[in-house]
């Protein structure tokens, strides 16, 4: 999980030093790789001018996030009534982040369990999500 920009550019650094030795070994590879960050932990969230300045691209991970944000397991009946993807707080952050990135031209991704629910599919696009990753 990334925590920082800094660690964000460190590994992308490396990604692009391995493709320029296998270019130089005369792999064939894509001519445009993407980065982009996984939104999992809360601090990411507070950085988002940050990491759209070295991103091509951002998914929200929004199981993990709202799960880090709680401090609440939401698979363990003694905490998951702490989890509540629909609280007000819940989406504030995740509007936050979508604001946050409005005008930035990069994608927004979201992926996680409430792209699959009809209410709350609802209420990310209410608040402004366009573009969903599930498992189904």
């Amino acid at each position: 999980m990334v925590t920082t920009v800094d660690e964000f550019i460190t590994a992308k650094n490396i990604c692009m030093m391995e493709y320029n030795r296998f270019k130089k070994l005369g792999y064939d590879l894509p001519k445009d790789i993407q980065f982009g960050v996984m939104v999992e932990i809360p601090i990411v969230a507070f950085q988002i001018e940050q990491f759209i300045t070295v991103c091509d691209f951002l998914s929200i991970g929004g199981n993990d996030l709202l799960q880090f944000s709680f401090a609440a397991d939401r698979d363990n009946p003694q905490t998951a009534s702490r989890y509540d993807r629909l609280s007000v707080n819940s989406l504030a952050l995740l509007h936050s982040i979508i604001q946050k990135t409005k005008d930035s031209g990069i994608p927004v991704c979201f992926c996680g369990e409430m792209a699959s629910n009809p209410i709350e599919i609802v209420a990310l696009i209410a608040i402004g999500y366009r573009s969903f990753s599930l498992s189904i």
